[in-house]
């Protein structure tokens, strides 16, 4: 240590780096959704703060989808964040497989199974494309039936390729193909416009090089390597393209990729004019976003591809052009087309892989799937865009107009409802990843049972875990007016509750918002029934209004069966094990048992000053205890906490090993 000898401030470096003064609490409330949505990205959890931030990303309601409901019901309650996985079957292709039906009413597919009824289809055979409905499908002969015939332009003798699942809705222009940002039907609300775009300009000073492979300019502003040029001079013959290869702002020069074209006189003025690309993308009808000054060329600044990925919500790129000037011809406003949603052929396995996003997800402490309960939505057919009739007052055209494109109709596909054993294995995979994850599983009941108290019991006996809870019956919204599973509210109201009192509070007998009815009343007989074996009960109180009524987990006999114990628990496990990780590696020896012991001890004496733990005073609410075992190659302490309700005491046991910080909850006496 230095000696200071002369009066003065001096300043040292002392390394505290990983060892905390005070441990920050962990948010339980953070609420991870999965299902199915009108739009936006897939099987990638999306961190949202507002009801607004949803509906940017992901759209609005849609009748095959629960999340938009459950999301909103979450964000009127009181909750404060969640993340949002999107889900939606995979895009699959398929192949005629054989004779074709004469009729063109239907198909035989191979493989037989891939279809489902209610599945959009789009049946492709050169340029030619169209979207189908499936109205039937025998998975035993491959057999399906259209919603129409199919498209005489289609020679069934020839190949035709059939595809279904998710896809986005794509416009092909010259050397640019737009499809729109996410999969989905929502695509073909978009059309994309062409116009060219006069950017910088400039002219030639001077006798320009004998090589005509660059010239001299008044100024360089503007013009960058990549940027395609018109050159003209005098005669209109002599209008050509070249692209931009090198600027030098200094000497004013710039280089071409081809010398220019012998007709130019290189001691006269020849007038630059850079050219770009405007895409103008409207939503149903209406101007939505304009993007100008774009290029097709990778080493542009305003590269088309980068610059929509970066700043569109609404169309992505992919350049198709093989030359340096081939720039899409400018036109009217070009629809997007063959969109898929991709919910009729929805399975199982691809809701668990929305579910298993969350592992990684350290942030989200709730988990729920509503759409594992959907009901079955019958697909529908909407009549194709008609044109506008002609008005016999305008004077007739000097040539008759080009016949309108032939528009197919406007197709939303249908979504199943999973099969008994298809929920029960969804759900007990939701509780074990709650177990294994320290997260809380919110268990949607089938809302065919809600009302029928044996089944319904029945259905809870699946389930004994201490990490899922479960709430009855439905919820019926006003706006917009749909009934539908209880999780999204409730985990609204967890949140409200925690912001408000902390994770140690019950969130129970609580204002149930975003409601206007019970799908099913239930008394305090029928919850009388329910409550000793972990349903939760949302009632409808006379003069209370609708109320969450419940606090129970879905835990057998001994376990933790109080929803605000175990959230507590959670709160404390997760802080430790985030809050205490400097203590890996460190030495085993009485210094880090006194780091250990006042961390601990201050964040408990913090939730027992909060109310979250009982006793009239620190050393009755909880203990923080080193066994006297030594320190060979791991440090355990031993934590007792007694919170409020019940009276009962629970061990969390910390063990340092050389490598990780375990925390392991035990039950004592």
């Amino acid at each position: 240590m230095p000696v200071y000898r002369t009066p003065g401030v001096y300043y040292e470096t002392a390394d505290t780096a990983g060892v905390p003064s005070g441990l920050s609490p962990a948010r339980v409330d953070v609420c991870g959704f999965v299902g199915v949505c009108e739009r936006g990205p897939l099987g990638a959890p999306v961190r949202l703060t507002t009801w607004a931030q949803f509906t940017t990303v992901f759209g609005q309601f849609t009748p095959a989808g629960l999340v938009a409901y459950a999301v909103k019901g979450f964000f009127d309650n009181g909750g404060r964040t969640c993340y949002v996985t999107r889900v939606a079957a995979p895009p699959v292709t398929l192949a005629p497989a054989g004779a074709q039906p004469a009729d063109r009413q239907s198909s035989v597919v191979s493989p037989p199974d891939a279809l489902v009824a209610g599945a959009v289809v789009t049946v492709t055979q050169g340029t030619v494309a169209h979207d189908h409905l499936v109205v039937e499908a025998d998975p035993s002969t491959g057999t399906v039936r259209w919603d129409r015939e199919l498209s005489a332009e289609f020679d069934l003798t020839a190949p035709v390729s059939l595809e279904t699942g998710a896809a986005a809705a794509t416009a092909v222009l010259p050397g640019l193909t737009v499809m729109a940002a996410s999969p989905g039907a929502w695509g073909g609300m978009l059309a994309v416009g062409v116009s060219r775009t006069a950017g910088a300009a400039t002219t030639t000073i001077g006798p320009q090089p004998s090589s005509r492979q660059f010239c001299y300019v008044a100024g360089t502003a503007g013009l960058t390597p990549g940027t395609l040029v018109r050159l003209a001079q005098g005669d209109p013959a002599l209008v050509t393209q070249r692209l931009v290869t090198s600027v030098d702002p200094v000497a004013r020069r710039i280089g071409w990729d081809l010398p220019l074209d012998a007709g130019y006189d290189l001691t006269l003025p020849i007038v630059l004019e850079a050219e770009a690309v405007t895409l103008s993308v409207e939503s149903a009808g209406t101007l939505a976003e304009v993007h100008t000054g774009l290029s097709l060329r990778l080493d542009h600044p305003r590269y088309a591809v980068a610059v929509l990925a970066a700043e569109s919500a609404l169309i992505r790129a992919t350049v198709t052009a093989t030359g340096p000037y081939d720039l899409p011809a400018p036109g009217s406003p070009i629809p997007l087309r063959g969109g898929r949603d991709g919910t009729a052929g929805l399975r199982l396995a691809d809701v668990l892989d929305g579910l298993r996003a969350y592992e990684v997800v350290g942030e989200v402490a709730i988990l729920a799937v509503p759409d594992l309960v959907a009901e079955s939505v019958t697909p529908s057919v909407h009549a194709p865009v008609v044109p506008p009739p002609v008005d016999p007052c305008c004077p007739a055209p000097a040539a008759p107009p080009a016949p309108p494109v032939p528009h197919d109709p406007a197709l939303a596909e249908g979504r199943r409802a999973f099969s008994a054993l298809d929920l029960q294995v969804g759900q007990e995979a939701l509780v074990a990843q709650g177990e294994r994850t320290d997260t809380l599983a919110l268990l949607d009941p089938p809302r065919a049972i809600g009302a029928d108290l044996p089944a319904l019991l029945n259905w809870r006996a699946a389930f004994d875990s201490s990490y899922a809870a479960t709430y009855t019956p439905w919820i019926r919204m006003a706006d917009p007016p749909r009934v539908v599973p209880p999780s999204g509210h409730v985990a609204g109201v967890i949140g409200r509750v925690e912001a408000a009192r902390g994770p140690g509070a019950a969130p129970a007998n609580e204002v149930l918002a975003a409601a206007v009815e019970l799908d099913g009343e239930l008394d305090g007989v029928a919850q009388g029934l329910l409550n000793p074996d972990g349903v939760n009960c949302l009632r409808a109180l006379p003069g209370r209004g609708l109320r969450v009524y419940g606090a129970r987990t879905a835990a057998g006999p001994g376990g933790v069966f109080l929803l605000n114990v175990r959230r507590l628990l959670l709160a404390m496990t997760r802080t430790l094990r985030a809050e205490l990780q400097w203590a890996v590696f460190e030495p085993a020896g009485p210094e880090l048992v006194r780091l250990l012991v006042t961390s601990v001890t201050g964040y408990l004496t913090g939730l027992w000053s909060a109310g979250a733990l009982a006793g009239g005073v620190p050393e009755e609410a909880f203990f923080v205890l080193i066994p006297p075992d030594g320190y060979d190659g791991a440090l355990t302490v031993e934590i007792g906490v007694a919170p409020v309700l019940p009276a009962e005491f629970v061990v969390l046991r910390i063990g340092r090993t050389e490598a990780a910080l375990e925390v392991t909850e035990v039950a004592r006496d």
